[in-house]
């Protein structure tokens, strides 16, 4: 927005709300809005104020740095304008939350199965598949797990800061990784009081899944063994695979 730029920002917010009524708005600053001096910090507060819903400044004018300082940007805005401001109506010492899993390509739906079949809910799968109030509500999981380090790691230290919320790195890339991350999730969500006996039906689950897919790959091992292949998937992926 330029000319009067905050007033025609306020307005934009008020049609948003009026004719979409979403449970929030976003408002990402522009490089010119941050050359010229537009408090929109400023505009969204009072806009919050007047409409009664949460509208959030992301102050990342033009090319402000990475993706990486654009992850730990997005993060500072969770954590300050989002994360925390709603309370769950049924909290449960099996929630957990999933940070840096971005479900590009719904590999995370082959997860969640898993997941349910513990008993263990997603309270929130920051930024894959996010609606804002389970956001929101995240500050009320009980584990975490980082799924790329690189993306939202100073989130993740945050939220054990402000809310204890333990957390650790982990994968559901590959066999052994994937069977590595459920027993540090239950082991972190026994920890925050949750029934012991989850420990037991996690080994049970584990050992039928990992029986399943070995067979499955038993055809491929025979026509694969001993041959050269690259892999060109991304650091935490890679490494899982092979």
């Amino acid at each position: 927005v330029m000319g009067q730029g905050e007033r025609k920002l306020f307005k934009a917010i008020r049609e948003i709300k009026h004719t979409y009524a979403p449970p929030a708005i976003f408002v990402y600053s522009t490089c010119v809005t941050a050359l010229i001096g537009d408090d929109i910090e400023a505009v969204c507060k009072r806009a919050t104020e007047k409409f009664g819903l949460a509208v959030v400044p992301i102050n990342a004018p033009g090319l402000a740095g990475s993706k990486n300082l654009g992850n730990k940007l997005a993060a500072e805005a969770l954590l300050d304008h989002v994360i925390g401001t709603v309370e769950p109506d049924d909290p449960g010492p099996y929630d957990i939350n999933i940070l840096g899993e971005f479900n590009l390509s719904g590999e995370f739906w082959l997860v969640k199965p898993l997941l349910d079949r513990l008993g263990i809910r997603v309270r929130a799968c920051i930024p894959g598949d996010a609606r804002y109030r389970d956001i929101a509500s995240a500050h009320r999981a009980r584990a975490a797990m980082m799924v790329c380090s690189t993306a939202l790691i100073s989130l993740a230290r945050k939220m054990e800061e402000r809310w204890d919320i333990p957390f650790f790195e982990g994968s559901f890339y590959g066999i052994s990784d994937t069977s590595q991350a459920l027993r540090n999730l239950v082991r972190l969500l026994v920890r925050k009081g949750a029934d012991p006996e989850i420990l037991e039906r996690t080994e049970t689950l584990i050992a039928q899944q990992e029986a399943i897919a070995w067979k499955k790959l038993e055809s491929y091992r025979q026509r694969l063994q001993g041959k050269r292949v690259l892999l060109n998937t991304g650091g935490v992926k890679s490494w899982s695979v092979v």
